[in-house]
């Protein structure tokens, strides 16, 4: 219904199969390229080999990057070796549609944008 009325869609998947469930659903509806601007936000866990189908169904991966930094004192612990790898992927993320919107995700977070730009681009909270 949602597609028919042509409706943005946004939906909340925290975790690498919360947003593998969240992009099959999406796709049944967003037949290849589309305008339809639907959005998972906290993209910030995604399978690698799901990337390519932000890009394939222009959906658009919405991320807080200083949840990287509040989280890096126990994802690595929580989420293991080998998927803390591929977590807060941005510039993967970047490349599926050439831009990536970043939100403070206040108020779990601090609102202050320039800690979320700092959290992106550094990887780093005040603490250093």
């Amino acid at each position: 219904m949602a597609y028919e009325y042509g409706f943005q869609v946004n939906t909340h998947a925290i975790g690498d199969s919360a947003n593998r469930s969240m992009l099959h659903i999406y796709s049944k509806y967003l037949r290849g390229a589309n305008d339809k601007r639907w959005r998972i936000e906290h993209s910030q866990f995604v399978d690698p080999t799901d990337f390519a189908l932000f890009g394939q169904y222009h959906i658009i991966p919405s991320v807080q990057p200083t949840h990287a930094t509040s989280d890096m004192y126990w994802a690595k612990e929580r989420l293991g070796e080998k998927r803390i790898k591929s977590a807060y992927a941005y510039k993967d993320l970047l490349k599926q549609n050439d831009w990536l919107p970043l939100g403070t995700d206040f108020p779990v977070e601090k609102i202050d944008p320039l800690l979320t730009f700092y959290a992106a681009v550094a990887r780093k909270d005040l603490n250093g």
